[in-house]
């Protein structure tokens, strides 16, 4: 594959404990407008015959409507790439949102629980809800998007039953 990296958020929202975000760039979460992050996508394609794109962003999908628009403004624009998202929490997939992933070309998304353990979520900081994210997960793997999951396993005071609860 021809891979290009790109952009179209910035920042984080959330004050995760073990995250450098915060202290690096601050809490403000910033998009792109769709059509902006398209004009790039189809100047690589055009440029340098890119067939897929890795995001890099820290938080891609925090909104429902912006994630929509972008799947949506993808097909209208007729871009055939293969992309990804390398890190999402979760709160704003749902069937309707893995849906147009997957029928926009999303072949990769990686959640970011980082523990199945509602005592050690608490210590990280993390203000994941775990339901919303399982069905954020069994949503795109109903769409057969390949999903990956991060976990932290061995954060401090970490008790072996949370260790077990992530499993």
């Amino acid at each position: 594959k021809r891979i290009m990296p790109i952009l179209a958020t910035r920042g984080c929202p959330y004050r995760c404990k073990f995250c450098s975000n915060e202290k690096m760039w601050g809490t403000l979460w910033i998009y792109r407008k769709p059509d902006f992050v398209m004009d790039e996508i189809e100047k690589y394609i055009r440029d340098y015959r890119v067939n897929f794109v890795e995001f890099y962003d820290l938080t891609l999908i925090m909104r429902k409507d912006w994630i929509i628009e972008f799947c949506q403004k993808l097909k209208k624009r007729n871009i055939q790439i293969e992309w990804n998202v390398p890190s999402t929490r979760g709160e704003a997939i749902d069937m309707e949102v893995a849906r147009e992933l997957k029928t926009a070309g999303c072949t990769n998304i990686c959640f970011t629980p980082d523990s199945g353990s509602e005592y050690q979520l608490r210590d990280m900081r993390k203000k994941v809800n775990l339901k919303q994210i399982t069905y954020a997960i069994m949503s795109c793997a109903h769409q057969s998007i390949n999903i990956k999951v991060n976990l932290v396993i061995g954060f401090p005071y970490e008790r072996y039953r949370d260790i077990l609860q992530s499993i």
